[in-house]
């Protein structure tokens, strides 16, 4: 923790006293699982010399030069503090596990601007458990930043009563401003330790009375003179007790769940005897153990030991897998922790404070905010780094997938071999997909409803569903579009495409829903089980939906304003098919300039399903396969779509059965769902044939 000079001499008692106390939190931490109090002797420690130090400015009638000190100070303590995040970014990519980055680089940022303990606190941090975070002893740095900012302000407004009313005792306000910030926290810690404990340790509110206590002692160490103090002997013997205090409150008492309550006085009221006897020059006074050069000198390296014990300790357990070092590895990481500590001291803060000393404040300022800069900069490389490299990944994976595509297209063609043009790049040697347990789920895959707001014909919105739409696929690209918000009037240049129909109007539209994305159309479907192209009360529909599902369909045309109309004029059947005159003839008084309607012939229907009866083929058995009468006729619909212009027909079903003959496989793929459904696998590889055929039908309509 922080070390503020003052313009009186540095006790070398407290400096050493400061040494025992990272001590005890480096021990404490490496072994022991528990708290100490040696942070809480730090706070105190660091509101006593603030508190001194301005006191004496007022004793002296010297300004207080706040934004000098608010400078120099964080000049002093940030760039250590920056450094040892900055190694916890780099070395954390190495050593903590992906799923505590997000963290790190949250806490690294929450520690370069001092507000840690309000993240740990809002993120329900527990300190004795959870995942190991390198940077979570932040915290109590984050608490004291806050007190070198708040602390000079309340003894600005002192000298500022002062100077309004000169009779005032300066040090009489500071000890009723201190006193008053006291006996508020405390009563608040004691509350909040009882209520939320895990919170109140990080909360700045329940740590404001161990500062007051620093500076109420600092206060009264400096009237040590006139307020009487104990012989030699009792001097003595007080401050041995309170060194006996420090070292073993920790392990005597399990404070662990009570702090930052008002246990914490303990450490505290053990710490202020060392203050306030510590200079005593008996020949038995603990100021002559603690005040000597080698544990004095280590207390100069009391905040960089604080610095980077954690980290280290933190990397050590994190690489062997391990909630705690033993006792050897204790000790190691304790010796290179306090060896890092000196070097740092002796290497980077002492002459950075030398050479800072006689900056100007918009130096010390300038320092600071690039300190911090490089910090956010730091963190801000490594997640554009984690994002270079997730797009990587990405890419490559997404180049896997299309590898493992092609090698599927290549293995299973499907529909493509129909095409004279098409050249096989592999003999298939997998497989035919879907496989038999896909079956049931080769439904087309369904879209997202229409947008309420269409308000459509009954059963026309309750069917209605978006396919594709150019601005669904600009949504998925990054834009904010969503089919809920799709408006009923389409954007010129692109045609709105609406299949209508039943089951097998459904099947197709995988192929036509490919097109529609390609050709950047926006395609709607509306369909209902078993339900042919029918006015209503029509003998070819035996279901009751069906009643309504038609007038419903043809009164959302037109609203709709679709720009292609697609649908199938005929119903098969097991021994030939029935054309459906009398929707037809609806559906032509729906044709208008501008306006398509396509009539597909329907696909066969067999009274066995040609896969179920592949599945069940035994060696011997007749193969699968049938012809149908659908297929030895020509198209009945070709008579009624020639006397409307704008109307057409398309007979596909020689992409189901080619050659006349149907059978279970086409290019490794299977064809048929049932005795009359299409596969989705199989529709998706009729995409281009369709297109063709499709395209044709547009232009001679």
């Amino acid at each position: 923790m922080t070390k503020l000079a003052s313009r009186a001499p540095l006790r070398q008692d407290i400096q050493g006293l400061r040494f025992v106390a990272v001590l005890l939190v480096v021990v404490y931490h490496v072994w022991l699982d528990r708290v100490s109090g040696g942070v809480d002797i730090f706070l105190v420690l660091s509101a006593y010399f603030l508190t001194s130090s301005f006191a004496r400015k007022l004793d002296d009638g010297r300004p207080l030069g706040l934004v000098g000190y608010w400078t120099r100070t964080f000049a002093r303590i940030v760039p250590l503090a920056t450094l040892t995040i900055l190694a916890v970014v780099v070395t954390a990519q190495w050593l903590m596990p992906i799923a505590v980055w997000p963290d790190v680089q949250q806490q690294a940022i929450a520690s370069a601007l001092y507000v840690q303990n309000w993240w740990l606190a809002a993120n329900d941090v527990n300190y004795y458990g959870g995942s190991p975070i390198p940077l979570q002893h932040f915290w109590s740095l984050s608490i004291q930043g806050t007190i070198f900012l708040t602390w000079p302000l309340v003894i600005g407004a002192v000298a500022l009563l002062v100077r309004r009313w000169p009779r005032l005792s300066a040090r009489r306000l500071l000890a009723g401003a201190f006193g008053a910030i006291f006996v508020a926290s405390l009563a608040w810690s004691v509350w909040i330790t009882a209520t939320d404990q895990a919170f109140a340790y990080f909360d700045t509110r329940a740590r404001l009375w161990e500062f007051a206590f620093g500076s109420l002692l600092a206060l009264v160490a400096s009237r040590r003179g006139s307020i009487g103090v104990p012989g030699a002997r009792w001097r003595t013997v007080l401050g041995w007790a309170g060194l006996a205090t420090i070292l073993l409150v920790g392990v005597v008492v399990n404070v662990r769940d009570a702090f930052p309550g008002w246990i914490a006085l303990l450490p505290l009221a053990a710490a202020a005897s060392i203050v306030l006897v510590g200079d005593d020059p008996g020949p038995w006074s603990v100021g002559r153990l603690l005040g000597h050069r080698w544990i004095a000198g280590l207390g100069n390296a009391s905040y960089a030991l604080y610095l980077v014990h954690w980290p280290i300790l933190i990397g050590y357990v994190v690489s062997i897998e391990s909630d705690q070092p033993d006792l050897l590895a204790g000790g190691v990481i304790i010796v290179v922790s306090l060896g890092l500590a000196i070097l740092l001291h002796r290497f980077v803060e002492l002459p950075l404070r030398n050479r800072t000393s006689h900056w100007r404040p918009w130096r010390d300022a300038l320092l600071v905010a690039l300190c911090i800069a490089l910090v956010l900069g730091g963190v801000a490389g490594w997640r554009q780094l984690i994002s270079a490299q997730a797009e990587q990944a990405r890419l490559e994976q997404q180049a896997q997938v299309e590898q493992e595509r092609q090698r599927v297209l290549a293995e299973h063609p499907g529909a493509r071999v129909l095409d004279a043009a098409f050249k096989s790049q592999a003999q298939p040697t997998e497989p035919p997909i879907p496989t038999i347990a896909d079956i049931p789920y080769q439904w087309a895959l369904a879209g997202p409803a229409c947008p309420a707001g269409w308000k459509l014909p009954g059963k026309a919105q309750q069917q209605c569903q978006v396919l594709t739409d150019p601005s669904l696929d600009d949504a998925g690209a990054g834009g904010a579009t969503s089919a809920s918000q799709l408006p009923l009037q389409v954007d010129p240049g692109v045609t709105r495409v609406l299949l209508v129909g039943n089951s097998h109007v459904q099947h197709w539209s995988t192929a036509i829903r490919e097109i529609g994305r390609q050709r950047g159309w926006q395609v709607l479907l509306i369909y209902e089980q078993n339900c042919y192209l029918a006015p209503s009360g029509d003998p070819i529909n035996e279901v009751e939906k069906c009643a309504t599902f038609w007038p419903d369909v043809f009164d959302a045309i037109e609203p709709l304003d679709p720009g292609l109309v697609i649908t199938v004029g005929t119903k098969s059947e097991d021994d030939g098919e029935t054309v459906l005159k009398a929707g037809m003839d609806l559906l032509a008084e729906h044709v208008k300039p501008g306006r398509t309607v396509i009539a597909m012939r329907d696909t066969p229907r067999f009274e066995v399903g040609l896969t179920q009866c592949d599945a069940a083929r035994v060696e011997g058995d007749p193969p699968c396969e049938s012809g149908h009468p659908i297929l030895e006729t020509p198209n009945p619909l070709i008579p009624l779509v020639k006397r409307v212009k704008g109307l057409n027909t398309l007979d596909m079903s020689e992409l189901a059965c080619p050659e006349r003959l149907c059978v279970p496989t086409i290019g490794n793929v299977r064809v048929w769902m049932d005795q009359h459904h299409l596969t989705r696998d199989y529709v998706e590889t009729t995409t281009d044939l369709v297109r063709t055929r499709l395209m044709q039908a547009i232009e001679r309509a």
